[in-house]
């Protein structure tokens, strides 16, 4: 049975050139927006701080919501939505204060232009930075130890130089 009548031919080797420099280009492109923007943003995980995660009756407005957190000082912090429209993630890099405190001063900094029964504090999340960091160090050693065993394996099964090809493929992508 055929499903093509005429299967078409196409030289890829011949645009191997083009294909080459336009995957170098986005890499480059890749690594300079990275170092520009300072670096890689790592999470609450990797980094150390608190999350609180807000649940508002009516959709709120991240403008409204970042001003009435001015009034408590949470330091450096980050607000967005979460999920749907009426959820908020608020991400804190350091806090020294307890958990129940933490959920309790951002919503009670909200109370003013919304309502009490309005917010519910859902979650509050702290990673210590210590914790962090050497979560951020397993992971990285993960890594290392999953590239040694790729190398490994596909050097014995086929040969080295296509396990160092499998790893600059999975770094490229």
């Amino acid at each position: 049975m055929e499903i093509f009548k005429r299967v078409p031919e196409f030289d890829f080797m011949e645009k191997k050139n083009i294909a080459t420099a336009l995957s170098c280009a986005v890499i480059l492109i890749g690594i300079i927006s990275i170092m520009i923007h300072g670096g890689l943003k790592y999470g609450i995980d990797f980094e150390g701080g608190t999350l609180v995660q807000l649940k508002f009756k009516n959709p709120p407005i991240i403008e409204e919501v970042r001003d009435g957190l001015r009034s408590i000082d949470l330091g450096d912090s980050t607000i967005q939505e979460f999920g749907s429209k009426n959820h908020i993630l608020v991400r804190v890099e350091r806090s020294e204060e307890k958990l129940e405190e933490i959920g309790t001063k951002v919503k009670n900094s909200l109370i003013e232009k919304y309502q009490a029964e309005n917010i519910v504090v859902e979650r509050v999340e702290m990673v210590g930075p210590k914790v962090g960091k050497d979560l951020r160090e397993k992971a990285i050693l993960s890594i290392v130890y999953a590239i040694i065993g790729i190398v490994i394996y596909i050097s014995w099964r086929f040969e080295f130089q296509y396990a160092i090809a499998a790893i600059i493929a999975l770094i490229h992508d």
